[in-house]
């Protein structure tokens, strides 16, 4: 849902507890913890954070948990704007995870494996966003299909083809509730669509990327910006006029 903040805060509140009860449980919780500091863009914590969960995973880890971790680590790659790196890593383990029988796992790599591959390889990221997206949808998992289909767009987008289909599609099944899914759509449809009204939408993105940096998703205010400044750009013919994204490291958890 992209509340980062309120993530890290539950994390902080009840992760000591857990830890003392059942480390194990604490560990796989900590993952999704190394996840949210990813998105908070605090690498080095989030790295520290998954370090510290795969001493206690890989000591008698399944083929499911080791693959899991690897993904996750390929996820802070990709949010760190290390995309060749992620992306070996994941080739380098996609034989074996297409041999374990766990959709969602297919699905995490194949997407990942999209968004790794975009910046030098948009057909290919293509091709395994398609996958990621067929997966989703036959799990039933919406919100996942639709980030996927949003990222279809974009890479479509990108090799010069019609997305306005796809784009429409997506509207009509976004839930009210789906703060992300919505800024998310609001950028993929100021990036691919040109229209008289793209200066209303960068007052609306702008407002979006407030929304990202006051619950603490600095990945997704990164992202509003680098449409903001395109599309402002275009409008204005200079971005002077558009205040910058700072990173701002995540507030102290509230006890």
């Amino acid at each position: 849902q992209g509340h980062i903040y309120r993530a890290l805060n539950r994390f902080a509140r009840h992760l000591e507890r857990l830890q003392s009860l059942t480390p194990r449980l604490a560990a796989k919780v900590r993952v999704q913890q190394a996840r949210a500091l990813a998105f908070a863009r605090d690498f080095d914590a989030s790295m520290r954070e998954l370090v510290r969960a795969q001493e206690v995973l890989t000591a008698s880890p399944s083929p499911a948990v080791k693959q899991h971790l690897q993904l996750t680590h390929a996820e802070i790659l990709v949010l760190s704007g290390q995309h060749e790196r992620a992306a070996l890593g994941i080739l380098r383990h996609l034989q074996e995870i297409r041999s374990i029988e766990d959709i969602p796992l297919r699905a995490r790599a194949q997407h990942l494996l999209a968004l790794a591959l975009l910046p030098q390889d948009p057909q290919r990221a293509r091709h395994f966003m398609m996958r990621a997206k067929y997966l989703f949808e036959r799990l039933g998992f919406l919100f996942d299909e639709l980030e996927s289909t949003l990222h279809l767009v974009r890479i479509e987008a990108r090799l010069g083809l019609n997305t306005q289909g796809r784009l429409r599609d997506v509207g009509p099944q976004l839930h009210e509730s789906w703060e992300m899914m919505g800024i998310l759509y609001r950028l993929v449809e100021a990036e691919t669509e040109r229209s008289a009204s793209q200066e209303m939408r960068v007052r609306q993105l702008l407002r979006d990327r407030a929304w990202a940096q006051e619950h603490g998703n600095q990945a997704l205010a990164a992202q509003v910006q680098a449409v903001v400044l395109g599309v402002g750009t275009q409008i204005y013919g200079e971005t002077s006029q558009l205040t910058p994204v700072h990173y701002m490291k995540p507030r102290p958890p509230a006890h």
